[in-house]
This record gives structure tokens, sequence and C-alpha cells, in this order.
């Protein structure tokens, strides 16, 4: 009585419909997890923001003979204002002195900043790394190839 060639295809059409919406109910999900994911990582970096902010430091000179005192101009010539909150000095040999000064920079401001280097505890400056509280991906570097010493 039941034609067994019509079942055949019903079956394999209902195997179909039931591979699709399994398919698209895990692209569905994996979407809208990565969406999610990619979301708070751009709220959390506040990337769009970093892409403002511009430091140029300037006039680096280090006076050897006395008072140990390294002095740069720092421009932010970014569209929003920076927070320097952090600015180590690196010598050759990965000795590390780090200055937690302050230096609210508004944009297209500059700012001359001073440090008195512990020239007992640097062997020579290697590099200067300047770091902005607010972008520390926007940190800049002065190298010693750079730096007037007088």
């Amino acid at each position: 009585m039941y034609n067994k060639k019509a079942m055949s295809p019903l079956i394999a059409g209902v195997l179909l419909v039931v591979m699709t919406v399994t398919v698209a109910t895990l692209v569905s999900s994996w979407m809208k997890s990565t969406a999610k994911t990619q979301t708070e990582k751009a709220l959390k970096n506040n990337d769009i923001e970093c892409n403002y902010v511009y430091l140029a430091p300037e006039n680096p000179e280090f006076n050897k003979t006395g008072l140990n005192e390294l002095r740069f101009e720092l421009y932010n010539r970014g569209d929003i204002d920076a927070n320097i909150n952090r600015i180590t000095v690196i010598d050759n040999e990965s000795n590390k002195q780090v200055f937690n000064n302050s230096y609210y920079i508004y944009a297209g401001d500059m700012e001359l900043v001073i440090l008195e280097l512990n020239m007992s505890k640097l062997k020579n400056i290697y590099d200067v790394r300047i770091i902005p509280e607010n972008c520390p991906s926007k940190a800049v570097e002065i190298e010693d190839s750079e730096i007037t010493t007088y």
C-alpha cells in the first residue's frame, strides 16, 4: 500500500530543513558572542579616543656635568588632552628610573619636562619612555641618539 519511493524524498526534505536550522542557530550564536566580545573590548580599551592622541617630545638635553637634569619639551599635537603619569628612563644595562610625575597637557599645548636623574643608579641614558595615562598604547620614546649632552 505504501509507496516506499515516495517516503525517501520526504525524509530527505525533513533532514535538509533540520540541518539548515541547526547550522543557522550555530552561526547566529557564534555571531552574537563575537559581536559582544568585540564591543566589550572596544569600550574597555577606548581605542577610538586614543586615535586622537599624538605626543611629540622635542629638544631633549641632558646636563651631565652638574645637575644630572634631563630636559625636553613635550608637545601634545593631538586633538584631546593628555595626562602623562609615568616617564621611565632606561640605561643600556636595563636599569630603570621611573618618574611618576603628573603632567596634564592640553591639546595643542606644550609642557617643559625636567627630570633629575640618579646617575648612581643609571650608567647612561639609553631610552626615555613617556606614557600617557589615558592611552598607554600611545607611549612615545626618546632614544639616546636624539639627546644632546652637555
